[in-house]
């Protein structure tokens, strides 16, 4: 994340405004992730300014603690992300749009 903050102070923002946080999920090389550490849990201390503005996705895995997903969520909707996704990597995916997008013109 402390990258991510440095190069939102820079002015640069990821490709196409979109970034994945993943919370042990394997994910494709190809995508813009985020890994986060299994050993974090996010405080109200936490600033998650760097995602302000972007179509973040949060995925997760089925054993992931509802206690430490509701905290991430509340931290990234504290930033104002354009989007907020959360997908939960399971036998059958499911897909929670907890911010729905804006239109930016």
């Amino acid at each position: 994340m402390q990258e991510l903050d440095s190069a939102r102070q820079q002015g640069l923002m990821p490709k196409d405004r979109y970034l994945v946080l993943s919370l042990g999920v394997q994910l494709a090389p190809s995508l813009p992730v985020i890994d986060v550490p299994s050993d974090y849990w996010p405080s109200e201390e936490d600033s998650l300014a760097a995602l302000a503005a972007l179509d973040v996705e949060v995925v997760f895995s089925e054993g992931e603690r509802f206690g430490r997903l509701r905290d991430l969520c509340s931290r990234i909707l504290a930033a104002e992300p354009r989007r907020l996704l959360l997908m939960a990597m399971n036998d059958k995916p499911a897909l929670m749009a907890l911010k729905k997008g804006v239109t930016w013109h």
